[in-house]
């Protein structure tokens, strides 16, 4: 029965060969956008499994404060600009960012001055438990001592009266006042460094680790925000692709905060990914043609191996729906083990070549000849990378089912 197939297989292969092709890459180019929707996560968080508990711990704060990530701003005058001119460009700047909503702003942490006046209204509600103790017991023992004084009765045997309760209420006084001028180091609430031209602003997000997109989209709206308010467009920005944050004349604001350090991380994997992935492709493609000694070689198996690669990561998006920092590499090792096959056939084909068979029939002896030791090593392949797919830990299951799918195809 076998035999058979590879034998129709074959023919049908030769009469009609572009008919696989257009297929094959067909299937490719339908699988293209949903590879592209796959997005890469560097954040530990990803490779954890979604019923441990610290995940679920995590997902309760997010769900209580709507989010957890944060984007800092940091917005510094430059060539001659003041400090009031950075603060009120923050003033303008603040409530735009709020307003943006859609894009997973949660709140905008940027002054204190509200949080001061709620403070110092209800002062009295922030004192020290050992304060309110003091000062009660000093109350207590100047009023008993007070009430034996006015008994004509009474003999006073100590010589010390008892301490001054308004001694106790100026000490927390003292204190007080000097609590609310360490509030001075934030000059109209702002939080402002104390010796640059510097105002800082933390925006909180609902923006996930994996959501570089996202990041991308919210630094691009703070970017529009700041050119309208500035009247100018910026001279370079993060959006462009620069390295500054977004910059003006006499004016800057440059990122920070998790929200940059995990966008930092999954660039570098990117990087790390595809110089692994053509490392793998160049040293693949250079040993083939020392093998076979043929630039034609080349060719034929990297063509063959782009549908399958494709359609592999393709039909993973709905399951994996990112790739954490284990599995982002799996592009060079379904690469480096799925040509394995490909190997065997193109050089048992060269084999029939050689030995004077025409294309048909050397197509039809290398199907027949390579299909019962191939097959069985890519599904030995296929369940050995298939086998994690049983853990809970999403760095290995994630790498089992991809492993496994671009074994098989």
């Amino acid at each position: 029965m076998m035999e058979r197939l590879f034998t129709r297989l074959a023919r049908a292969q030769h009469e009609r060969p572009l008919v696989w092709v257009i297929v094959a890459f067909a299937l490719a180019a339908l699988a293209a956008p949903m590879v592209a929707r796959l997005e890469l996560n560097s954040d530990f968080q990803a490779m954890l499994p979604e019923h441990a508990p610290s995940v679920r711990d995590l997902d309760e704060i997010r769900a209580r404060f709507g989010g957890t990530a944060t984007l800092s701003l940091a917005i510094q005058a430059e060539d001659g600009t003041s400090i009031e001119e950075v603060r009120a460009f923050t003033r303008e700047l603040v409530p735009r960012i709020e307003a943006m909503d859609e894009l997973q702003v949660v709140w905008v942490d940027w002054n204190i001055a509200d949080f001061e006046t709620f403070v110092s209204e209800h002062r009295h509600l922030y004192a020290e438990l050992g304060d309110l103790t003091e000062i009660r017991d000093s109350l207590q023992a100047r009023l008993d001592y007070e009430r034996s004084r006015a008994n004509p009765f009474y003999i006073d045997l100590d010589d010390a009266p008892p301490p001054d309760p308004e001694a106790v209420i100026d000490r927390i006084r003292r204190d007080a006042d000097e609590a609310h001028r360490a509030m001075d180091r934030f000059p109209e609430g702002f939080y402002q460094h104390p010796e640059e031209p510097i105002v800082f602003v933390f925006v909180r997000t609902s923006i996930r680790g994996g959501e570089s997109s996202a990041s991308d989209r919210l630094i691009a709206a703070i970017e529009e925000a700041a050119a309208d308010i500035r009247g100018a467009e910026p001279r370079g920005s993060r959006s462009a692709g620069t390295d500054v944050g977004v910059a003006f004349e006499g004016l800057r604001i440059d990122y920070g905060a998790d929200i940059m350090d995990v966008r930092e991380e999954n660039e570098a994997l990117k990087e790390a990914v595809a110089t692994s992935t053509a490392v793998t492709v160049v040293l693949l493609l250079v040993s083939i043609f020392v093998f076979f000694f043929r630039w034609r070689a080349m060719f034929l198996l990297l063509a063959t191996l782009v549908p399958p690669c494709l359609v592999t990561f393709g039909l993973a998006e709905p399951v994996v729906d990112y790739l954490n920092a284990s599995s982002a590499f799996l592009g060079s090792i379904v690469v480096g083990n799925g040509v394995n096959s490909s190997i065997m056939w193109l050089g048992r084909y060269f084999e029939e070549r050689r030995a004077g068979k025409d294309v048909g029939a050397a197509m039809e002896a290398s199907h027949l000849g390579t299909w019962a030791g191939t097959l069985p090593a890519a599904f030995a392949a296929a369940l050995a990378y298939g086998s994690l797919m049983v853990t809970d830990y999403r760095g290995f299951r994630d790498f089992g089912f991809i492993g496994a799918l671009g074994m098989l195809l």
